[in-house]
């Protein structure tokens, strides 16, 4: 076993971003104990195990099933919203090009919320894809 009081630099793996959370401090001392018995940083246990249950959900549920249903829920929200405002005379939502113009807004409020959560373009791309006008 590694010297876990020798002074090491851990490099952070390239194509990686920040995932993190406040956990109470004894899963916190626990971490920190294991991965200085296994002469690894904090950052690469914590890896390791979001990478096994990552792998681990999306056996049990494919990414594919949650793009699907983000975008179901996306859907479901557009032909509310155009239904409810095309039901109202008053809403100005008469013409197909304001329909356009408003889908094309939902798609970028939808946009927006999706980069607020953290998800790669290509991500964001594959629902926004699956919700039509």
């Amino acid at each position: 076993m590694a010297n876990p009081f020798a002074i090491r630099n851990f490099p952070t793996p390239k194509d990686s971003q920040l995932a993190g959370a406040y956990v109470p401090r004894h899963i916190s001392d626990g971490i920190a104990l294991i991965a200085l018995f296994r002469g690894w940083s904090r950052s690469k246990y914590i890896r390791e195990i979001l990478m096994q249950a990552h792998e681990k959900q999306f056996k049990i549920v494919p990414e594919k099933n949650y793009i699907r249903t983000l975008a179901g829920w996306a859907q479901e929200e557009w032909d509310r919203r155009k239904e409810k405002n095309k039901s109202n005379p008053d809403s100005g939502w008469d013409s197909l090009n304001t329909v356009k113009i408003k889908f094309e807004g939902f798609r970028q409020e939808m946009l927006q919320q999706l980069i607020l959560r953290g998800l790669s373009r290509s991500t964001i791309e594959k629902i926004l894809d699956k919700v039509n006008q």
